[in-house]
């Protein structure tokens, strides 16, 4: 989370608009406006992007206590009035919003935040040969016949890319970009489909771009465009192992609904949902399998408010608790 967003929610709680509006201003203009609203309350890129800031404990026992009937109490919602309007934990009668509802679930343990989101939660002993816990999960998977990588949402943003760049080239040069076309090519999806003059958001051009191109375009694009750009992208340092073979297969593996659905899912924002992928992607012929893994860690507010749209379109999605052994 940005340093200067944490002294902002700071202030905001503290009760220091005067102060807090005056931090904001330091943000570029295009920013600024998006960050608290009138009222002193985080709002829209302010809320997305101080969606980690750490809330108290006694906070979160309050919310804890609001998820099984999705109420505040009335009396926890009066000691914390302000930071639940600050971060719209809820309405104007006690009830959990879809914020709320994220944040109370980033409280539980995990082995609660699997039962909250209907997710299966298995377990493993892997030997430490990598680095990363999860190249040593991914090596395990593979051992059992699964192709993957385990690079969070690059993969199906680097896909997005495959099937759209000859869309997205023409829609830049239409708009007049001025961009030299190796740029545009090394650059990440959320990079080429940013509104200029709303770099929060995607586009409607853009949405439109990349949507047909789904439709309309075939495997064939897939390779030729991955080729194109991967080796001189960001996507060959992020997720180094990735194929186009990997690429077609889950382009194949998903219903054309479904891949629509994922594709309009990712393009509502596709940083954050980038984020709240499961770490780990598998494919085996026809069949997707997401895994999440963790250590001694929990799920964060981009995976709790991402796996149930995710699954909607693949149900096949598993949080691997690793303990690492010598």
């Amino acid at each position: 989370m940005n340093s200067l967003l944490t002294l902002i929610v700071d202030n905001l709680i503290a009760g220091d608009l005067a102060h807090a509006h005056s931090l904001v201003e330091q943000f570029p203009p295009y920013y600024r406006s998006r960050v608290i609203d009138n009222k002193g309350r985080l709002w829209k890129a302010g809320l997305e992007d101080a969606i980690d800031y750490p809330i108290s404990p006694s906070l979160k026992a309050a919310l804890v206590s609001a998820l099984p009937n999705g109420r505040f109490q009335s009396e926890a919602y009066l000691e914390f009035q302000r930071q639940i309007e600050i971060f719209h934990l809820a309405d104007e009668n006690r009830r959990l919003t879809d914020y709320g509802w994220m944040k109370a679930v980033e409280c539980l343990p995990l082995t609660e935040q699997c039962k909250y989101l209907s997710i299966p939660l298995d377990s493993i002993q892997l030997k430490k040969q990598n680095a990363q816990v999860e190249v040593d999960a991914l090596k395990f998977h593979e051992k059992l016949g699964w192709t993957g990588v385990a690079c969070e949402g690059y993969l199906f943003l680097a896909l997005l890319k495959s099937l759209s760049l000859t869309a997205i080239l023409q829609m830049k040069r239409e708009q007049g970009e001025t961009l030299p076309t190796a740029v545009i090519e090394k650059n990440l999806l959320e990079a080429d489909v940013i509104d200029p003059k709303n770099p929060d958001s995607v586009s409607k051009e853009a949405r439109k771009a990349v949507l047909d191109s789904t439709q309309n375009s075939h495997t064939s694009d897939i390779v030729r465009n991955f080729k194109r750009f991967y080796a001189k992208s960001m996507y060959s340092a992020k997720c180094p192992h990735m194929t186009p073979d990997l690429l077609t297969s889950f382009y194949s593996a998903l219903t054309p609904g479904h891949f629509v659905g994922l594709a309009e899912f990712f393009l509502e924002n596709p940083y954050g949902h980038r984020n709240g992928w499961p770490d780990i992607t598998l494919i085996k012929g026809k069949t997707i399998k997401l895994i999440e893994v963790k250590t001694n860690d929990k799920l964060r507010c981009a995976q709790i408010r991402a796996f149930p749209r995710i699954r909607a379109y693949i149900p096949d999605i598993l949080v691997l608790q690793v303990k690492r052994i010598p």
